[in-house]
């Protein structure tokens, strides 16, 4: 008896577990993606450093916020531009990544990982559309110094204009970012 009723509870968490949409996107997914509510999209977004995703329109989303939270790459106090914005995460960008990581977290590190995206991902705002799935969502992206535009489409995807405004989406395995 004690058998049959194991069992029973184990097909029934497979049931429940198989049945599960996940909440939020992966990394592995192969986009920036969120669902239902935006507030936690970018939990678990990462890494992207010279390594990881180091050429792809992921990295180009997150240069954007580079240029719109105003980090610097230089000890200078150059800022990283709207025009750095490629897609390609090379040392200017990891160095504005370790000034943001400073500035925000306290720690040294140019790997933008998901705990900087967690509290990027409190500077979005809807601006319209609706957190229903399958419906587009029109957020922004409000940095210390700029302010961007960002859809999620109806499939949970973050689309966004690149530096020349060309609409694209944010995957991690491409760069189509100009």
């Amino acid at each position: 008896m004690k058998k049959k009723i194991l069992a029973s509870l184990a097909v029934l968490g497979i049931a429940l577990t198989a049945s599960t949409v996940p909440a939020e996107a992966k990394t592995s997914d192969g986009w920036i993606r969120g669902y239902d509510g935006y507030g936690d999209d970018l939990d678990d977004e990462g890494m992207l450093n010279t390594y990881t995703f180091e050429n792809s329109n992921a990295t180009c989303f997150w240069q954007k916020i580079l240029w719109a939270m105003g980090a610097e790459y230089d000890r200078d106090g150059s800022k990283f531009t709207y025009r750095m914005a490629d897609g390609i995460f090379g040392p200017k960008t990891a160095q504005a990544t370790k000034d943001l990581n400073y500035r925000i977290r306290k720690v040294s590190s140019s790997d933008a990982t998901k705990e900087i995206f967690y509290y990027m991902g409190k500077r979005l705002v809807k601006t319209g559309g609706s957190t229903a799935r399958g419906k587009d969502l029109y957020l922004e992206f409000r940095g210390e110094s700029y302010t961007f535009r960002i859809k999620r489409n109806s499939e949970g995807k973050y689309t966004f204009d690149d530096r020349n405004g060309n609409h694209v989406q944010a995957g991690y395995r491409y760069r189509t970012c100009q």
